[in-house]
């Protein structure tokens, strides 16, 4: 396939594909450790697509129906390095789980640190976070960093997926 031969920073992943379907796509990039973020963009918001491609790591998962503006954006923020962009309809497949007394703790987030996230789970960027906010984008990567470390994750996903489960978005 192309990207061993292109070496793309970032890839746009349909399922609909003529030889193989997207998850086995994301599988082989990611057995492959290549360079690269994956971004799904599907029509599909089921439990085993959102699932399937949360759980490798992907970049995000948008679905086709967004706004326009979302799917650039979250390209755009993939394309330069972030990470956790989901669309906002396909966080209930990631948090069908019962709630645990410890995830309807507050997790020793901050307010600030919470409104970072919900803003976030809208599809904003660094950018927008910052400007709704009324503080730099560098603030904004300290607040992520700062809710990583807290939530023991490593993406936007994961974080909201945490958030979600606990009733805080």
């Amino acid at each position: 396939y192309m990207t061993k031969a292109l070496v793309p920073n970032l890839i746009v992943l349909d399922f609909e594909m003529p030889d193989m379907n997207g998850i086995d796509v994301a599988e082989q990039v990611i057995q492959e450790k290549l360079p690269v973020q994956i971004l799904a963009l599907s029509a599909h918001d089921d439990e085993y697509y959102v699932s399937s491609l949360v759980s490798m790591g992907l970049a995000g998962y948008i679905v086709k129906e967004e706004a326009p503006r979302m799917i650039v954006d979250a390209v755009r923020a993939v394309g330069r390095g972030e990470k956790g962009w989901i669309s906002r309809q396909v966080v209930p497949h990631l948090v069908a789980r019962p709630k645990s007394e410890e995830e309807l703790r507050p997790m020793g987030l901050t307010d600030r640190q919470i409104e970072v996230l919900r803003i976030a789970a809208d599809g904003k960027t660094n950018q927008e976070i910052a400007l709704a906010l009324h503080i730099s984008e560098k603030t904004v990567e300290r607040h992520f960093q700062a809710i990583f470390a807290k939530l023991g994750v490593v993406s936007r996903v994961e974080a909201a997926v945490r958030m979600a489960r606990a009733g805080l978005l």
